[in-house]
C-alpha cells in the first residue's frame, strides 16, 4: 500500500483567498481470507488557519 501524498494550494474562491491541503490516502479492503479484495481511495482538503481541526464539519459524498 502507498504512502498518503500531501500538496498544498491556494485559490480564490467566491471573492475570498484560501490556503488548503489536499492528502490522497489508499486502503485496502481485504477478501475474507485476508488477500486484498478491493483498493479504496479518498481526498481530503484541509483549509489552513481555521482552528482546531476536531470541530471542523466533515462529509462523505
Amino acid at each position: 500500500m502507498r504512502e498518503p501524498v500531501t500538496t498544498f494550494h491556494e485559490g480564490v474562491f467566491n471573492g475570498h483567498r484560501l490556503r488548503y491541503a489536499a492528502t490522497v490516502r489508499e486502503a485496502a479492503v481485504p477478501f475474507e481470507g485476508g488477500d486484498p479484495g478491493a483498493h479504496v481511495v479518498s481526498t481530503q482538503y484541509v483549509l489552513a488557519g481555521q482552528g482546531d481541526p476536531a470541530g471542523r464539519p466533515v462529509i462523505f459524498a
